[in-house]
């Protein structure tokens, strides 16, 4: 059997991801940055600080600015996953593919997960004999042909 590879994306559907990854990223820090950095100013001291504020306020500040950040994070992982992760090949042997996904039970914190940045081998083959059942996550035409 000639092994099948499986892309994640076309050329296309990677292109048309990565850039609108990069410009979630361009977007965010370009609003981000200058403020955090009149921020990081006022707390260390080189720019004067409002009389009024507070211990909270800064601790806050940082959740607020680590909250605004997270879209950009995101959009940094998906990219790089998209760009990075191998395609699933089909072979005699059975079915290998990137484990990007956490891996597991679902639960508050996944100690499992791999992100695209792990280091190591990411790609994992499940053998055919270990494979008991297949179930299909797209409609069947058939079953919606009577609709």
């Amino acid at each position: 059997m000639d092994p099948i590879e499986i892309p994640v994306a076309s050329a296309v559907g990677k292109l048309v991801v990565l850039a609108c990854c990069v410009l979630l990223v361009w977007a965010v820090l370009w609003w981000w940055w200058p403020k955090f950095k009149i921020f990081l100013n006022a707390l260390s001291g080189r720019t004067p600080r409002k009389p009024e504020t507070k211990n909270i306020h800064i601790i806050l500040g940082f959740i607020v600015y680590a909250i605004i950040l997270a879209p950009a994070a995101i959009a940094t992982f998906i990219g790089v996953g998209i760009a990075a992760t191998a395609p699933t090949l089909i072979s005699s042997t059975g079915v290998t593919g990137a484990t990007f996904a956490g891996e597991g039970l679902p639960s508050v914190v996944i100690s499992t997960c791999r992100t695209p940045f792990s280091l190591g081998d990411r790609r994992k083959t499940i053998a055919w004999n270990e494979i008991d059942r297949v179930e299909c996550t797209s409609p069947s035409p058939l079953r919606n042909a009577g609709n």
